[in-house]
C-alpha cells in the first residue's frame, strides 16, 4: 500500500539515557553481588537471568525512542522501534478533526508512549515539538510528535478530502 505520506522520528537522546541507566543498575548489582559476603551471592544462574532480564527490557525501551508514522489512504499508522512493530492504527472514518499543535512532554506525563486517562487520550512523545493531535469518536484524543507537519497536514487534508460522505 503506497503511503501519502510517512516519517520517521527518533529520540538519541531517550535512547543513550536508556543504555546508560540499565549499565548503571547492571554494574551496581555486579559490584554489590561480589563485594556481598559468600552466603549472600546471587548464584550465577540468577545473576545471568538478571543480566538476560535487563537486556531484554533494554531492547524493549529501545522500541519507543523510534517511531515511524504513516498515512496511507484508509488509516494513520504509528510504528514502533526497528520492527515495526507494535503498531497503532487509526481509521479515518474514527477521526473528527486533525490539528497540528506543538507538543510538551511535561502535558502528557513525559517521553514515551503515554495513556491519559483523564482525557481520554494516548500520546507518543519522542520529544518537544510539532506534532499532530487526532480528535476522535466517543471524545478520544491520539497526538504524535512529528517532524514535517506541514506536509503530514496536506497529506491529511488530500486523505480527508477523498472520504466517501459519512451516512
Amino acid at each position: 500500500m503506497q503511503a501519502y505520506w510517512s516519517g520517521r522520528i527518533t529520540n538519541a537522546a531517550m535512547r543513550w539515557a536508556i543504555l546508560a541507566f540499565f549499565l548503571l543498575v547492571i554494574a551496581i548489582v555486579f559490584v554489590a553481588n561480589e563485594t556481598a559476603t559468600a552466603d549472600k551471592q546471587m548464584p550465577p544462574s540468577e545473576f545471568a537471568f538478571f543480566i538476560s532480564l535487563m537486556l531484554a527490557a533494554t531492547i524493549v525501551s529501545f522500541g519507543v525512542t523510534d517511531i515511524r508514522a504513516n498515512i496511507y489512504q484508509d488509516a494513520f499508522t504509528v510504528s514502533f522501534g526497528p520492527w515495526g512493530w507494535p503498531t497503532k492504527r487509526i481509521d479515518w472514518q474514527d477521526v473528527v478533526k486533525v490539528e497540528s499543535l506543538t507538543v510538551r512532554p511535561t502535558q502528557w506525563g513525559g517521553w514515551g508512549y503515554r495513556w491519559i486517562p483523564f482525557t481520554k487520550g494516548i500520546a507518543v512523545v519522542l520529544r518537544k515539538g510539532p506534532g499532530l493531535k487526532f480528535e476522535l469518536t466517543h471524545n478520544r484524543v491520539f497526538v504524535v510528535t512529528v517532524d514535517d507537519v506541514d506536509m503530514a497536514m496536506v497529506a491529511i487534508r488530500r486523505v480527508m478530502d477523498e472520504l466517501p460522505p459519512a451516512n
